[in-house]
């Protein structure tokens, strides 16, 4: 990786990002389909340029400073990096579906160290029957607990929590 500086989640080791949320619909065998959500509080993601310091706010990892960050395929090819990078689309593929990555040019992860918790909210509420989370974690495993805040019908805010799900 290039060098560069300086629901409600808990992470218990050194760092989780959340990228994205995936959703799926309550329309029986329907594949999960990407559903915007807000609340990423970084960019991590180099996406153009020469320079990974322009373009994202923050290293993903590291008690001190390691200056890693993601960054896409055009920015590897423009850099001249021997191979890797995110899809310059941002979308992620897998047997079940695809995650849409946040736009690569704004705050695109929900970064967490330690402790720290954070929230994202869906853009567009809406009923769906599964949830799928895409994380990450550097420098080791993290314990994530996703605890999902919703309305049942006219009633007041409520909540599930999810149990811990381990992040390699």
């Amino acid at each position: 990786m290039p060098n560069k500086r300086g629901l409600h989640f808990f992470s218990k080791t050194i760092l989780a990002i959340l990228l994205l949320t995936c959703f799926q619909a309550p329309v029986f065998s329907q594949p999960f389909v990407p559903v915007p959500v807000t609340g990423f509080n970084h960019d991590v993601v180099a996406e153009s340029g020469t320079s990974s310091l322009t373009n994202t706010t923050i290293a993903m990892d590291g008690v001190t400073q390691s200056n890693k960050v993601m960054y896409t395929v055009a920015f590897r090819i423009t850099n001249n990096f021997g191979g890797g990078g995110l899809p310059d689309n941002g979308t992620i593929t897998d047997a079940a579906g695809s995650y849409q990555m946040a736009a690569y040019n704004s705050n695109n992860a929900l970064l967490l160290q330690r402790t720290q918790t954070g929230d994202l909210s869906l853009t567009t509420p809406a009923k769906f029957n599964s949830l799928r989370v895409l994380a990450l974690t550097t420098e080791g495993t993290s314990l994530v607990n996703v605890r999902s805040f919703y309305r049942w019908h006219h009633l007041q805010c409520t909540h599930q929590l999810f149990p811990a799900r381990l992040v390699q």
